[in-house]
C-alpha cells in the first residue's frame, strides 16, 4: 500500500464504532525501515498520533484502533522523528555511493508490518530494507 493512497483513511474505534479521525501523514523510522506512526486529522482533542504498535488493522476501507486512548502527543524517540526536516516527500534520494537517484515521489509500506517495501521515485522503485537515513537535505539508501 502506498502512503498516498491511505490518505485520508478513517480511523475507527472498535470499541465504539465512532470515527476519530483521518490518516493525514506518516512518521518513519528510517532506522527500524518501518511506519512508527500515524497522523491524524480531525481528532477532538490535542492527541493526535496513533503508535503503529496500537494500531490493530489497516485495512482497505479503514484503520481500526482498539479506542481512542491509544491516541498519543509524541514524546521521545517518536517526537524526535515528527521533525518536518525527516518527511521523505518530495526528497533528494542519494545512494550511500553518493549518486543521485532522484526525489521520493511516494512510500510503499505493508499494512499489516507497518515495514517499508519501497521508495518510489519518478522513474524506479527502491527497496525500503535499503533505506540508511533520512535527514534535512536527502534519504540516503545503500548503494
Amino acid at each position: 500500500m502506498k502512503f498516498s493512497e491511505a490518505e485520508g483513511r478513517k480511523v475507527v474505534s472498535t470499541s465504539t464504532a465512532e470515527t476519530v479521525g483521518k490518516v493525514a501523514d506518516y512518521i518513519i523510522d528510517p532506522k527500524q525501515k518501518m511506519v512508527a506512526a500515524i497522523v491524524l486529522k480531525k481528532t477532538s482533542g490535542k492527541e493526535d498520533t496513533i503508535p503503529w504498535d496500537s494500531v490493530d488493522a489497516f485495512g482497505e476501507d479503514a484503520v481500526m484502533i482498539k479506542h481512542e486512548d491509544v491516541l498519543v502527543v509524541p514524546s521521545g524517540r517518536l517526537a524526535e522523528l515528527t521533525d518536518k526536516r525527516l518527511k521523505q516527500h518530495g526528497k533528494l534520494v542519494l545512494s550511500s555511493a553518493g549518486v543521485d537517484l532522484g526525489k521520493v515521489e511516494d512510500v510503499e509500506f505493508d499494512p499489516k508490518t507497518g515495514a517499508l517495501t519501497a521508495l518510489i521515485l519518478t522513474n524506479t522503485r527502491i527497496d525500503g530494507r535499503r533505506l540508511l537515513a533520512a535527514g534535512s537535505y536527502a534519504v540516503i539508501v545503500q548503494a
